[in-house]
């Protein structure tokens, strides 16, 4: 009875070496295979923004074991490893300093091609993160579509798709992500005429329409604010003071946290005075409408995709100048000129 005890044993050991080579020979053919190469676009004119993200997406990417080279179109064209077996590349459209950016991801065999596309929308601090993380789904989802397409047999040559020598490559454009084309600006301005009454405070709103890439043609309305009064010993007045203005925008940059803006135009501006004398001098009621010319500077200081936070100064020339007069003497007069200063949120729908 011990003999085939023995006997089984050693079939047993027998299997498990066996098995054991085995597993040995295909870990060192898999330590012997190279990584497949992945070759990460780089745009010669990459803002900040893309830079740091394609740094990240390229970190994300070797640490999932890829050789992975990041190099600008031309260089591209000409590394000589995309002609191996297996390769993938990686593009990166629009900026992710807008909050918005589009990936691509082209990956082939010798047989086959697959390509995936993802838009990625998120607040720009977390850009670099988010599209790191959606690269390498991406890349592992390309790879598993070519490792099931080649295990089936191939049904008919329709199916196989050509493989040039070299990919064409897209240079992807700075600022894919068009201009938008309104947007609206509401707030606060401080009306001061430099020889005129206290400051008033008044609502404001502008409607911006984008004519050029860096031009827009905007109106702003302000109105229905404080009324400050001028006191003399003949009398009192309340002022009221209001404008509308056609203006010509240009925007130096659409891009990052601070944008500078300049505005030129003109319109009408017109003052409203209530008047109370002293007696025997009787106050009275007028108003009046002048034509005016502006011209302002401002910063657009943008925390979101669609919103930002601008703050103008503006000067502000009335012909012919509102005043009042009380007898003799004329203590307060507008638009000669007069200093605004507004602080809006602007909102892009």
């Amino acid at each position: 009875m011990s003999s085939p005890s023995r006997g089984a044993r050693s079939a047993r050991v027998g299997l498990g070496l066996l098995a054991g080579l085995f597993f040995a020979a295909a870990a060192a053919r898999a330590a012997t295979r190279p990584p497949e190469l992945v070759i990460l676009l780089a745009p010669a004119d990459a803002s900040p923004a893309a830079t740091q993200s394609l740094r990240r997406i390229k970190d994300e990417i070797a640490a999932d074991r890829f050789d992975v080279v990041l190099a600008t179109p031309d260089a591209a064209k000409g590394t000589p490893t995309w002609g191996a077996e297996r390769g993938s590349l990686i593009v990166l459209f629009g900026d992710p300093e807008t909050g918005r950016a589009e990936l691509c991801v082209f990956s082939r065999t010798n047989e086959r091609t697959a390509v995936r596309r993802a838009v990625v929308v998120e607040v720009p601090e977390k850009m670099p993160e988010v599209l790191a993380s959606r690269a390498l789904e991406l890349l592992r989802a390309t790879a598993l579509e070519l490792s099931v397409e080649g295990s089936k047999p191939a049904a008919s040559t329709e199916q196989v798709q050509p493989i040039p020598n070299r990919p064409r490559v897209v240079t992807p454009a700075a600022g894919v992500e068009a201009s938008p084309f309104f947007s609206v600006d509401t707030g606060l301005v401080v009306i001061q005429s430099l020889r005129g009454p206290p400051p008033a405070l008044a609502p404001i709103l502008r409607l911006d329409f984008r004519v050029a890439p860096w031009v827009a043609l905007r109106t702003s309305v302000a109105g229905w604010g404080t009324r400050p009064r001028v006191e003399t010993a003949y009398g009192s007045a309340s002022v009221s003071q209001s404008f509308l203005l056609l203006e010509l925008a240009t925007r130096f940059t659409d891009r990052g946290v601070l944008r500078p803006l300049a505005t030129l135009g003109g319109g009408v501006f017109h003052v409203g005075v209530s008047g109370a004398g002293v007696p025997p001098y009787v106050g009275q009621d007028s108003e009046r409408w002048s034509a005016s010319v502006d011209a302002g500077v401002g910063l657009a200081l943008a925390f979101r995709t669609h919103a930002a936070v601008v703050a103008e100064l503006h000067c502000l020339v009335a012909s012919p100048h509102p005043s009042i007069r009380f007898v003799d003497s004329v203590p307060a007069t507008m638009g000669y000129p007069s200093l605004m200063l507004s602080l809006a949120l602007q909102v892009t729908p």
